[in-house]
């Protein structure tokens, strides 16, 4: 007959690897998914800011730790209004859209703390379905120093998880920053089509994330 394993021959519990030793689940991009496990900013630009510039490293494929330093980080909001209103069917359509950064935080001491811009396009025709924006554009941002930067950019547009996602790409063709790269993020909630089918939709809003950074050679 086989015989019964001895209790002393088996694995004792302190051989065992412990539990402590494991690795830690990772979240966002490797982050802990707690918020505290977010790299914390030099300057406190808000917990929004820093959660949108996590997810946008994230969306382009780089690392917080290949980052360059921004030379300017804002955040703010943006609104795009849209005369006549939108429906379900195509019409022809202007959009204006209007950005107010009410929180900057400057790399150097350009003294650049808020700011705005305000674009007026025929955006063609447009629906519900088609809110526009997508391709190429120019916004003239206007500083609290009175100073300018003309924001020279690409746009394309995506829907993840109920979000419009929003992404302006390109960089500072004159004025402030001049020759750097600017990327800018809006995040808002995509229309609903059944309140669009009963009534008209004449504006959206987001949450926008500007990043302005130096050039690399």
């Amino acid at each position: 007959m086989p015989t019964k394993p001895r209790l002393h021959n088996l694995p004792r519990l302190h051989n065992l690897p412990r539990l402590r030793n494991l690795p830690r689940p990772r979240g966002l991009c490797g982050f802990h998914p707690r918020l505290g496990s977010l790299p914390r900013p030099r300057r406190p630009i808000t917990a929004l800011a820093t959660l949108f510039l996590t997810v946008g490293l994230c969306l382009s494929g780089v690392t917080a730790a290949q980052a360059a330093p921004a030379d300017l980080t804002c955040a703010g909001t943006n609104t795009i209004r849209y005369t006549p209103g939108l429906t379900l069917t195509p019409q022809p359509t202007s959009l204006t859209s209007t950005t107010n950064y009410a929180l900057c935080q400057p790399l150097g001491s350009s003294g650049v703390t808020s700011g705005s811009s305000t674009t007026t396009a025929a955006g063609g025709s447009l629906s519900c379905l088609n809110l526009g924006g997508n391709g190429a554009g120019q916004a003239t941002i206007t500083w609290n120093t009175g100073q300018t930067s003309t924001f020279t950019y690409n746009t394309a547009t995506q829907t993840v998880a109920g979000q419009r996602v929003v992404t302006q790409t390109g960089s500072i063709t004159a004025g402030l920053f001049a020759g750097d790269t600017a990327v800018q993020t809006i995040v808002g909630a995509a229309p609903n089509l059944l309140d669009c089918a009963l009534n008209s939709l004449t504006s959206v809003t987001g949450v926008v994330l500007l990043e302005i950074t130096t050039a690399l050679p």
